[in-house]
């Protein structure tokens, strides 16, 4: 009895798919890769995967007909196209749900800086009416905060939640008094290796502290929704740690 031929290429494209994905992620997350090279690899590891999953499910059915052998490799190929195909699939079904951009403020006619030199084309929706539209309306969180304590105070704050975040600090100028405004710009990598920068604002007001954060993808025409959930839910940790552990008043508000 022969063993079907479906099953047996199933078996070699799982077997490369999950090398060629996994070299790539590496790569890309060390910096060795750029992420259009890596966007290329990515996909064709994705592309072998689809025929893995594609040529498992045809000896399954041929083998069930046929009574050929290669069950096992047929069932590797397909599960192998689950595996690698699900996440992104599900990814991409939920990014269905945001606008395509892939750079998010809380301030548009005064964004935070983005310092990166990969940051080409990024805050060309703020301009447009619409765009600016459909991004409040996608993320009604992602707005300016203002807090009842001092800029220096809350610049700790805001320093410990990058931290607990693990993302990379850029530049961080520390503001020198409770007069000063402070500036944060750090960066954000995914666990397949994809970089966002975050800036964070701190500027001293009459109520307190004013802040304004943004963060933008550095590859890419749109982020799936991911720049404007992290805003979303820095701040509303940050409106926790505020609340839960009040620091001093800002000056102007004591009594």
């Amino acid at each position: 009895m022969r063993t079907s031929r479906w099953a047996i290429w199933a078996r070699r494209a799982a077997r490369l798919t999950i090398p060629v994905l996994i070299i790539a992620v590496v790569l890309h997350r060390i910096g060795y890769i750029t992420s259009a090279t890596f966007f290329v690899v990515g996909a064709t590891g994705l592309l072998i995967a689809l025929f893995a999953f594609g040529a498992g499910g045809v000896a399954l059915v041929r083998i069930w007909i046929s009574g050929d052998r290669g069950w096992w490799p047929a069932f590797i190929g397909v599960a192998t196209g689950i595996i690698v195909l699900a996440p992104v699939v599900y990814s991409v079904a939920e990014g269905a749900r945001f606008p395509v951009i892939r750079d998010v403020s809380t301030s548009f006619s005064n964004p935070p800086e983005i310092i990166g030199t990969n940051a080409l084309g990024l805050g060309q929706g703020f301009d447009d009416p619409e765009a600016r539209q459909q991004i409040r309306a996608a993320f009604p969180g992602a707005v300016t905060r203002t807090y009842d304590v001092t800029v220096t105070d809350l610049f700790g704050v805001v320093t410990d939640l990058i931290a607990a975040r693990m993302w990379e600090p850029r530049t961080s100028s520390r503001p020198g008094d409770d007069f000063a405004q402070g500036q944060i710009n750090a960066v954000a990598t995914s666990l397949v290796g994809w970089r966002d920068e975050i800036a964070i604002v701190l500027r001293p007001v009459a109520l307190g502290t004013e802040l304004d954060m943004r963060s933008a993808s550095y590859f890419g025409g749109g982020d799936l929704g991911v720049n404007g959930r992290r805003i979303e839910n820095f701040l509303a940790d940050l409106d926790e740690a505020i609340a839960a552990a009040p620091l001093p008043a800002h000056a102007d508000n004591e009594n």
